[in-house]
């Protein structure tokens, strides 16, 4: 229940972002300042997140482990005399099938991985935009925006229809491509680079959106599980 509450918290106030958005690419005037080097700016600021996301996808919460020194552990539980390991951060159950994916012998959590792909292809996406991008075509901007979007919201019900690994690794390698595409639509729409901050900024919250929506999932596969290890 509490995480039900969260999930649609998270949902409100995604939505109300996404209005806000709306209203600065579609109604906000375009400033008459140096266009270049605000696309600089801004792709300099992503690809260091890109790059960032990356190590978390296949390293989760390295940076604590630095910290604190601590050891990753594989065990989750023991119950009834058999231990239930992590795969890809999932229990190694059945039920969780879905959600990793195995490469040379080792198992990956699939959303993880889509992430990490994912930020990968918008850096040498967001390279391709600023080598080859045409000031002419810019009317193209409003349609990337709508476009973003859609790929920000399929990626949210794909989580509920999820059926197979791959489908969520596309899932999630769409989910960043969506965050670029509305953040460079965004600075582009307004020539405004505190907008394509809020748009990045934005972009973190869907994730975190997605995040919630994930575990609340999770949750349900546990609680409709026979097995008493309730790992969620």
């Amino acid at each position: 229940m509490k995480q039900r509450k969260l999930v649609i918290y998270y949902i409100l106030i995604s939505s109300i972002f996404i209005f806000l958005l709306f209203i600065l690419n579609l109604f906000s005037s375009r400033e008459s300042i140096n266009t270049e080097i605000n696309r600089y700016y801004l792709a300099v600021i992503f690809v260091l997140i890109c790059f960032f996301g990356f190590s978390l996808s296949f390293y989760p919460r390295w940076y604590r482990n630095i910290i604190l020194n601590k050891k990753k552990s594989t065990i989750i539980i023991d119950i009834d005399n058999k231990s239930r390991i992590s795969e890809g951060h999932h229990p190694s159950c059945i039920k969780f099938k879905n959600h990793v994916i195995k490469i040379k012998n080792k198992k990956y959590c699939a959303g993880c991985f889509g992430l990490g792909s994912g930020s990968l292809i918008s850096i040498f996406l967001i390279i391709y935009y600023l080598l080859f991008n045409n000031n002419e075509c810019s009317i193209l901007y409003q349609y990337y925006f709508f476009l973003g979007l859609l790929f920000v919201l399929l990626s949210f019900f794909e989580i509920f229809i999820n059926k197979n690994s791959i489908l969520h690794i596309l899932s999630n390698i769409f989910l960043i491509i969506g965050f670029l595409m509305i953040t460079i639509s965004t600075l582009e729409n307004t020539n405004n680079l505190i907008y394509g901050l809020i748009a990045i900024f934005g972009s973190f919250l869907f994730l975190e959106t997605r995040i919630q929506i994930s575990i609340f999932k999770h949750i349900n596969i546990c609680d409709n599980c026979i097995e008493k290890c309730k790992m969620y």
